[in-house]
């Protein structure tokens, strides 16, 4: 019958997404038959249907293509082709990858065009001497969600290439969106961003919660009056609007434009008019699939006008958004109406795992381990991680770590600062907060990632700029505000009142700028440092607002005096004014002050200004302590117990089981040179590094090289720990590495090392009696059938059983694109969350549409696909007679089920009419993954070749006997795209039915699961209606009262099983790991 389809009546198929299943091919198995009625009728009705869309396209009535792509239609075959053939001899436009992420291509027309917008990504451009865009391609997806390094990086950071446009271009921003609903969430952002929030919009003067009842009233700043004056441009009494920094243009597939509607479409040159140098090029789309399956966005040069004096068009550039988002096609377009030029840009952006803060030497390893260091984190002091500004090509925006009691608070902390300073050796879990001081890209831009990052850590900021951090990030991540609020503590740091910080004191207050900012000095001891935060110290602009009545004198005198406190390191901002503090201003300062004064948030500074810029670096960390200056000691409860959370299981201990912990565990010391832990206890003790670096000798050599260069062997730094590898899993660090047993763990810092140390003994017996997680670590021996019955096995396909001997669930994780990227702790802590394995026979249903959300599941082995529940209550049983044998043959009988999918099929033809104009297009990518997954299905039963690292830790790659190349589960690109797919079609409610998952996916309900108990979690969200999460219209996560399943998903032709984790288990886990609750949300399934 298939071939029996004339065009365009093939062009339908797609649309139906039964139809797919009728394919007459040998060698597919994946199909289910139907006798030749009913399949001659359906054929029918397709054929009437595509005789209708006809009749509609000569009327000019058609509702999927508009006036351009009927003048296509209207040309006959022979010219259809002869444009598809002249069009791959298109030159390629030249694509220059940018070192942050994004792409960067010239077009005659309008200039260039960048797709993605990272972090400082101007600053690409401007060091490969390129010009800085005016016109930018927003993703799709505009955060990161992948695990490692760039999870949680903005992909829209569209400020401050809108900022070089507006200040230094003189011209406006052109963001292309890919919608309207995106274009009002960037509106948002860009409204806090630019003009502070709306109740000082409103005219409030401020938030009372931001200050202490016993502030001075007088000395409350009127923010309303202060960031009006800043909305003015200089010498002029008008404020500036959003539209003169930032301009949207959207993709549309209607005739929704006038301009796109009246004219045809760049065509391919005509058959002889191509360039002499002209190569054919192997292209995946044809002229005909662009123009009519891409939602199609068209950009002029700045004048705006489409027609020239001539009459005729103007140059131009159309970019086609092709189905689902999955590729970029750029047409660059003369006057003649020709494209001359064309790219295609891959719609997956993905950033580097090697991005580094500008100024550090190396990149970051993507090894797991903690680079060699012997940097010591002070009692007091300050590690700078950037003294510029967003402008700066060679620089990275101002940034710092501050040390109180050898643990960091990052301060604005600029992007990938947490890789950096792994790559530098300071362990993670060393940082425990940040203080952000506003709102700005150059200042919030890293600290998505750390919230995101690890255990729960504490933000510290006013009510007033929390409030726009979370709106911020809330619109351009889709994710809602509760959740954001959910990922972190946040401890409000209030004007006029005390902050108490692990030892330290705090005091904030207001500094002067267009945005809510915070200036501040800490003490601790007799000690101090200062901060001013963006802020204009000028007087003669104080002045000025003094006396037309928007500073009050207390509010003006206490700006002008901030600098002039007394204080050990005073950190003072530098830029252009009105914004910030002429450098000027402060070569006026006294000799006294400038002394102590590091100018930061600049480039570069006059030679003989008197001044000197902040050092970058972790060598050239400023401290204000002796080494000896420790107020932490042995009897610390807080330290020890902080250094023992990150050992796997003992975050879970209750609080006897704790304390009892905390008297088993004692402190030592270590002179440099002195063994730590000798070879014969690696798996006897528990080491936790306090502070100081260890490294391995053998234990024959007697003395410790004196050279500069580190022992080979692993490292230990700060917060990292020896001991058995059940607690610690990176092999190369634990009792079970290959020089464990040959190695003694030496104290190699100059200043000895500091260790927290617990006998094995002592920590099993507390963990067997009060850990539920490590009773179930002991559980996962390999080939365990942990709660199966000898009946369940016995029912089983001999298939089945030979993977639940071979089962070692850690082994299982790494069968899964975003489980692999979990760090090894992060790992064992997930697999010791099973509550044993299920086997679910063929057809029966893992979860059904409207049950309650309790489980979520990692298939072992056999097939999983979702199963669409009619409104009628019919359930089509499509896709879980699939049959995925190894040796799979034709069915030569009429399936049971047959007679009713032709008649579901058959209602499809008659519904096709009444579908979404973009229908056509989602059925497209829905087919490619649908076949991406059965392939990957059939894979999964073919013999694997594990390379065995050890145990816990494999290198997992597939082998097969008829293909060597490597298959899509070894393709990070293609996992990552299948998940955005399978995540939007969650999103927007699609039909998942016929989506066949198999080993290592990983299905569960994660939004409905944790929506109840975010809502019980967060301050200020206790409303009964909160409950789960899922989009709006308009593209943003909401809360809701619906926790049930949404979908059903049954088990396949031969039964499945499945690792349980139930969310009793589950869920306290996602409380701790913001990183893997943020992968994890918002889908249903992960490759």
């Amino acid at each position: 019958v298939n071939n029996n389809y004339e065009a365009p009546a093939s062009d339908y198929l797609s649309e139906i997404s039964s139809l797919d299943s009728f394919t007459n091919n040998e060698n597919t198995s994946d199909y289910l038959h139907i006798d030749k009625q009913n399949a001659e009728e359906i054929l029918h009705d397709i054929k009437l249907l595509d005789m209708k869309k006809s009749q509609d396209h000569d009327k000019g009535k058609a509702g999927k293509m508009n006036r351009r792509t009927s003048m296509y239609w209207s040309l006959s075959e022979r010219e259809r082709m002869t444009k598809n053939t002249s069009y791959s001899f298109v030159p390629m436009i030249e694509m220059v990858s940018l070192g942050k992420g994004g792409i960067s291509i010239e077009t005659s027309a309008i200039g260039r065009i960048q797709f993605g917008i990272p972090p400082e990504t101007i600053k690409d451009s401007m060091l490969l001497g390129l010009s800085v865009p005016r016109f930018y391609i927003v993703p799709v997806d505009r955060f990161c969600r992948q695990m490692g390094h760039a999870l949680g990086i903005n992909l829209a950071e569209f400020e401050f290439p809108a900022y070089f446009n507006f200040f230094v271009g003189k011209k406006s921003c052109m963001l292309i969106t890919d919608n309207v609903e995106a274009e009002k969430n960037i509106r948002r952002v860009f409204n806090e961003t630019l003009y502070g929030p709306d109740m000082f919009r409103n005219g409030t003067s401020h938030n009372p919660e931001d200050f202490a009842p016993s502030y001075p009233k007088d000395a409350i700043p009127d923010l309303a009056k202060e960031l009006q004056f800043f909305r003015k441009l200089p010498g002029s009494e008008e404020e500036f609007e959003l539209n003169d920094l930032i301009e949207f243009s959207t993709f549309t597939q209607n005739a929704e434009s006038q301009k796109i509607d009246d004219q045809p479409f760049g065509v391919p040159p005509r058959e002889g008019e191509e360039s002499s140098e002209s190569k054919e090029t192997e292209l995946k789309y044809s002229f005909s699939d662009v123009i009519t399956t891409g939602e199609v966005c068209v950009l002029y040069p700045p004048d705006g006008e489409d027609i020239g004096s001539n009459g005729k068009l103007k140059p131009r550039v159309e970019i086609f958004k092709m189905p689902g988002g999955t590729e970029y096609i750029v047409h660059d377009i003369d006057e003649n109406n020709n494209i001359i030029g064309l790219a295609v840009l891959d719609g997956l952006l993905k950033v580097p795992d090697c991005q580094k803060i500008d100024g550090f030497n190396e990149s970051p390893t993507n090894t797991g381990l903690i680079a060699p260091s012997d940097f010591v984190p002070p009692q007091f002091g300050l590690t700078v991680l950037g003294n510029s500004h967003g402008f700066d090509a060679k620089g990275s925006t101002s940034g710092y770590v501050l040390w109180i009691n050898g643990r960091g608070i990052m301060i604005d902390p600029p992007p990938y600062s947490l890789a950096t300073l792994k790559n530098e050796g300071i362990n993670s879990s060393l940082i425990i907060g940040i203080i952000l001081t506003h709102c700005h890209a150059d200042h919030d831009a890293g600290a998505f990632q750390k919230i995101l990052e690890g255990r729960q850590i504490v933000f510290i900021a006013t009510p007033t700029i929390y409030k726009s951090f979370i709106t911020k990030y809330s619109a351009l991540s889709g994710l809602p505000e509760a959740l954001l609020r959910y990922s972190h503590r946040h401890r409000p740091a209030i004007i006029g009142k005390p902050f108490k910080l692990h030892g330290a004191t705090l005091y904030f207050s207001y500094s002067l700028h267009s945005i809510p900012c915070v200036s501040f000095v800490v003490k601790w001891k007799d000690k101090s440092m200062a901060f001013t935060g963006d802020t204009l110290l000028h007087p003669p602009s104080i002045e000025k607002m003094e006396n037309l009545g928007i500073l009050s004198k207390s509010r003006a005198d206490a700006l002008r005096d901030f600098a002039l406190q007394p204080c050990d390191l005073l950190f003072h901002e530098a830029g252009v004014p009105p914004l910030h503090t002429p450098l000027e201003e402060l070569m006026k300062l006294p000799e006294e002050i400038k002394s102590r004064l590091y100018v930061v948030h600049t480039a570069s500074l006059p030679e003989g200004c008197g001044l000197k810029s902040a050092p970058i670096g972790i060598s050239k960390t400023l401290r204000l302590c002796n080494h000896e200056e420790s107020s932490a000691n042995q009897g610390d409860a807080w330290f020890r117990l902080n250094l023992l959370a990150s050992v796997p299981f003992i975050e879970n201990l209750n609080f006897s089981d704790t304390m009892e912990l905390l008297e088993s565990a004692h402190v030592e010391y270590f002179k440099k040179g002195e063994i730590v832990v000798p070879c014969s206890s690696r798996n006897d003790l528990l080491c936790v590094i306090w502070e100081g670096i260890c490294s391995e000798k053998l234990s024959s050599n007697e003395a410790v090289r004196d050279e500069k260069s580190f022992p080979s062997g692993a490292f230990w730094n700060s917060g990292s720990w020896s001991g058995p590898l059940d607690l610690q899993p990176g092999i190369e660090l634990s009792g079970e590495s290959a020089n464990a047993k040959t190695h003694d763990i030496i104290a190699i810092s100059e200043f000895g090392v500091k260790a927290v140390l617990i006998e094995m003994s002592e920590l099993y017996r507390i963990l067997k009696t009060g850990s539920i997680q490590y009773n179930n670590y002991a559980k996962l021996s390999r080939g365990s059938k942990m709660n199966l019955t000898s009946k369940q096995i016995g029912d089983m396909s001999s298939m089945h059983v030979n993977e639940i001997n071979k089962l070692h669930i850690p082994e299982l994780l790494q069968f899964n694109s975003t489980m692999k990227k979990f760090s090894h702790v992060q790992r064992r802590h997930f697999a010791c969350l099973n509550e044993g394995l299920k086997y679910f026979s063929p057809n029966e249903k893992l979860w059904r549409r409207g049950g309650a959300v309790t489980n979520a599941y990692l298939i072992v082995s056999g097939t999983v696909s979702f199963t669409y529940m009619r409104r009628d209550g019919y359930s089509n049983k499509r896709a879980s007679n699939y049959s995925f044998h190894e040796n799979s043959s034709r069915r030569s009988s009429v399936d049971s089920g047959s007679s009713q999918m032709a008649l579901n099929a058959k209602q499809a033809c008659k519904e096709l009419s009444n579908k979404q104009p973009s229908s056509k297009r989602n059925d497209m990518e829905f087919d490619k993954l649908e076949r991406r997954l059965r392939s990957r299905a059939d894979k999964a039963l073919e013999p694997v070749i594990c390379n065995t690292v050890y145990e816990n830790e494999v290198e997992v790659s597939f082998r097969s006997n008829q293909d060597s190349k490597s298959c899509d589960s070894n393709n990070s690109c293609v996992d990552y795209m299948n998940n955005q797919m399978l995540e939007q079609l969650f999103i927007k409610k699609c039909d998942t039915q016929g989506l066949i998952l198999s080993r290592g996916h990983f299905l569960g309900d994660i939004s409905k699961m944790m929506g109840s108990r975010i809502h019980e979690n967060v301050e200020g969200t206790r409303s009964s209606s909160f409950a789960s999460s899922e989009r709006t219209s308009s593209g943003q996560l909401s809360l809701h009262d619906d926790i049930s399943h949404s979908s059903s998903v049954s088990a396949g032709r031969d039964g499945c099983v499945v690792v349980v984790f139930p969310s009793t288990t589950l869920v306290p886990y996602l409380d701790k790991n913001p990183c893997v609750l943020f992968s994890l949300h918002a889908t249903q399934v992960l490759i």
